[in-house]
């Protein structure tokens, strides 16, 4: 076994040393376009199956025979093939220029949906397929409109009530009135809150001990000043939440008046 691969060995080493005998070294060099680099070209001898890459000034050294095809590449350049002749053999000389790749691509021409570059054919010739969207409601109660550069100067100079445009007659007038009435002439206004209402608003929050406590008001006269507060219109503002101290100080008042009756 040991015979049989010492043969093969020595027959593969006789062929491989037949192939280089008859063939000479030549040396090169590469010339490439201006700025661009020559080192790391390959150079390769397909017909003995050996090659080498050039060198940092494009200079390069292989062994070649008459007949046999040298082929040059790089990435950046294109593809060159050489075959060798008798007078490369005889000066021992392979000078090659090589010229950058160009990756050149078919022209193609894309026309989607058959458009002939005419706007007004196009757009009667596209079909158009209409979408169904869903509802929207749109809800501004809850929105509050902010003024900002946009929004009218509002007129301040008539009281509570404002008006954007113009002047409040109705307004002024009002407020003519309340200086020539008196409170006690204006005509009775019924409040908003029945006299059932005020009674249990307010004995929800204060027990009889407190009354007579606090307004020196005895159980039996409770009912009497609910009735006496209601007629002189009880703030119904006093009523909401955080007003306590306003209405303490409303029923101290007026508790007191009604003990002097």
């Amino acid at each position: 076994m040991k015979q049989f691969f010492l043969i093969v060995f020595l027959l593969s080493s006789g062929i491989s040393v037949a192939q280089f005998a008859d063939r000479r070294e030549v040396e090169g060099n590469i010339k490439v376009p201006k700025g661009a680099e020559t080192e790391g070209i390959t150079i390769y001898n397909k017909s003995s199956g050996h090659g080498t890459v050039s060198s940092q000034k494009g200079h390069f050294q292989l062994k070649v025979k008459a007949g046999d095809s040298i082929y040059f590449s790089a990435v950046q350049y294109g593809e060159l093939l050489v075959v060798v002749d008798e007078e490369i053999v005889k000066t021992e000389q392979l000078n090659v220029e090589i010229s950058e790749g160009i990756n050149e691509l078919p022209e193609v021409v894309v026309r989607p949906h058959d458009l002939t570059g005419n706007l007004e054919t196009d757009a009667e010739n596209i079909e158009v397929v209409e979408i169904e969207l869903p509802p929207m409601n749109f809800n501004f109660n809850d929105y509050e409109m902010r003024p900002d550069m946009q929004s009218g100067v509002e007129n301040a100079a008539v009281g509570g009530k404002k008006m954007r445009y113009g002047v409040n007659i109705f307004g002024i007038l009002e407020k003519v009135v309340n200086l020539v009435i008196s409170k006690k002439e204006k005509p009775w206004k019924a409040p908003l809150i029945s006299r059932i209402e005020l009674e249990r608003s307010l004995r929800a929050s204060y027990d009889n001990a407190f009354f007579e406590d606090s307004f020196g008001l005895p159980a039996e006269q409770i009912s009497n000043f609910m009735d006496f507060i209601y007629e002189k219109e009880f703030p119904e503002e006093l009523l909401q939440k955080g007003k306590d101290m306003d209405r303490l100080q409303y029923l101290m008042e007026e508790s007191e008046e009604f003990r002097n009756l």
